[in-house]
């Protein structure tokens, strides 16, 4: 399947409506994300960025996947910055698709009123990235910051990739245009419990709370992406996606552990399939919960969200699930 550039991200909000979790999601701010939704073409994926405490705003993200996707990101609107450097980021991944090994770029808003989203773009999954040559990644991320990344960002960056252990890879990177800082962020994935929690250490998190909250679903073999902003220093935001194929298990005692345990089930409620009336019969929105990303920042309470991915689905024919 891919993008339909004649129908808009926001019809796709709309048809899931109905099943989208009040307590997760006000129904004002998701019909505000319609409307920011519609500025932009459907794709196969997209998602509900959800923060787990009520009154926060709720973000939501769009993958560009495609061919067709492709395209599209070169194409949209936009004159103010930072739409002229995510159309370039767009136009040359279209030009370099051969040679270039990102599979997957995402557009995250942080809320329905953030008109600047932060980009991430993946790095081609644990085969490619072995090998990867980390000054591909800091050019791309150069290209969206506007300017060649700093020396001592460099060192940084180096220095992480360094202290991952065997199993671990770059994951994807992102530059935070929706933020005032524009900060590079990296991703570190190919990690479990055991290798997060002495790896937090390392990043400067020793007997942290982020440290405890992955600790406290260890048994439970979770697959770990540890993420840190590394303008600042690194250390000073520091995250953890936690990942689970079998989601109860694994909510329960996380999110007892953080105290949200009355999320448990609207979470696991989303699970699901939802006709896309906006694109006719056999087309379908396959809903599920991605992963839980809890984040502490140096002399700030934990904060944890949930990331509600779905995706177009057609039955029949040589459609399938993206």
């Amino acid at each position: 399947m891919s993008a339909r550039c004649d129908v808009s991200a926001g019809a796709a909000l709309r048809d899931l409506a109905a099943s989208v979790p009040k307590s997760l999601v006000p129904p004002d701010q998701l019909s505000e994300l319609q409307l920011l939704a519609d500025r932009l073409p459907m794709t196969t994926g997209a998602g509900l960025e959800c923060p787990l405490q009520p009154g926060a705003a709720t973000g939501w993200c769009v993958r560009f996947r495609t061919d067709d996707e492709r395209a599209s990101l070169a194409g949209l609107d936009g004159l103010n910055e930072p739409w002229p450097r995510i159309r370039a980021l767009g136009g040359r991944w279209l030009r370099e698709a051969a040679a270039w090994p990102v599979r997957n770029v995402w557009l995250e808003f942080d809320s329905a009123r953030h008109s600047s989203p932060s980009v991430f773009f993946d790095t081609g999954g644990p085969a490619r990235a072995a090998s990867a040559d980390p000054w591909f990644w800091l050019d791309v991320a150069g290209l969206l910051q506007g300017q060649s990344v700093r020396r001592e960002v460099v060192d940084r960056v180096l220095a992480c990739l360094d202290a991952l252990p065997s199993t671990g890879f770059l994951g994807y990177a992102g530059v935070m245009l929706g933020r005032a800082d524009a900060a590079l962020r990296l991703t570190f994935d190919g990690l479990g419990a055991a290798d997060a929690v002495p790896l937090l250490e390392r990043f400067g998190r020793r007997e942290s709370a982020l440290a405890a909250a992955v600790a406290s679903v260890g048994h439970l073999d979770p697959r770990v992406v540890l993420h840190l902003d590394v303008d600042a220093g690194i250390g000073t935001t520091l995250g953890a996606e936690i990942f689970a194929r079998d989601w109860r298990p694994m909510l329960e005692p996380l999110l007892a552990h953080l105290g949200k345990s009355e999320f448990v089930e609207p979470l696991l409620g989303w699970t699901g399939v939802s006709p896309a009336i906006s694109l006719g019969p056999r087309n379908h929105l396959l809903r599920r919960l991605n992963h839980i990303k809890v984040v502490e920042k140096k002399d700030t309470p934990l904060a944890a969200k949930a990331y509600l991915y779905y995706g177009l689905w057609q039955t029949g024919g040589n459609g399938g699930r993206s």
